[in-house]
C-alpha cells in the first residue's frame, strides 16, 4: 500500500485505539478491501496487519472484546482496533486515518 509522498519529517504519533462494532471475519474482509489480500490473510490468522505506507509503516491489531445487546434482541460484536504509525509525517498520518475510516464506515441512520 502506498500513500502520498513525504512532506516533512516524521511526526510522533501515539497509538490510536478504536472500539468498533465488527466481528473478526468482518475485520478481515474490510482490511482486505482496504489493504489487499496479504492484509486479509494476516487478519484471518489473528496476526497484526503491518503495512508499508508513505515514508514509514502502520501496524493494525484487532482484539475481540465483549459484545453488547441491542434492544435485548440482537448481540453486536465489538473489537478494540489499535493503529500504530511509525515514521509517517503528519500529513501521511491524517491521510491514512481518513482512508481507514472511510474503508470501515458502515451505513446508518
Amino acid at each position: 500500500m502506498t500513500s502520498t509522498r513525504s512532506t516533512g519529517p516524521a511526526a510522533p504519533c501515539s497509538p490510536i485505539e478504536k472500539i468498533m462494532t465488527l466481528s473478526p471475519s468482518e475485520f478481515a474482509y474490510s482490511i482486505g478491501a482496504f489493504a489487499g489480500e496479504d492484509a486479509a490473510a494476516a487478519a484471518r490468522r489473528g496476526e497484526p496487519v503491518v503495512l508499508a505506507t508513505g515514508s514509514g509503516s502502520v501496524a493494525i491489531t484487532f482484539t475481540k472484546i465483549d459484545g453488547f445487546m441491542f434492544g435485548g434482541l440482537v448481540e453486536m460484536p465489538r473489537a478494540r482496533v489499535v493503529i500504530t504509525m511509525d515514521g509517517l509525517t503528519q500529513s501521511e498520518q491524517a491521510a491514512f486515518l481518513r482512508r481507514f475510516d472511510l474503508s470501515f464506515q458502515r451505513g446508518g441512520g
